[in-house]
């Protein structure tokens, strides 16, 4: 998790959404509690700047934030507003 985590900040989003979901499947064999939230905070950073790119890649990382949070409930508490829509959004990114 270590060596993916550094690819957290990479500039290719897929890349970075890859890095996510790698890290999202290992977090289930962490048992210390100071770990696991260290690596939600290092996880919710690069969603919440993924969001505000092109639409089709905010499309995707918000289709990966609800997958997310499904397991990982208190991944986001406090960014609510990032989810607001935007009146210039498309219907895809709306919905």
């Amino acid at each position: 998790m270590e060596r993916v985590s550094s690819r957290l900040a990479h500039t290719n989003s897929a890349v970075a959404l890859s890095s996510i979901r790698l890290i999202i499947r290992y977090m289930d064999y962490l048992s210390n509690a100071e770990t696991i939230r260290t690596y939600n905070n290092k996880i919710s950073a690069p969603l919440i700047t993924m969001i505000s790119r092109e639409n089709e890649i905010s499309y995707l990382v918000l289709k990966t934030i609800n997958l997310v949070l499904q397991k990982r409930p208190l991944l986001l508490p406090k960014e609510l507003k990032i989810f607001f829509v935007n009146y210039h959004d498309p219907l895809y990114v709306k919905l």
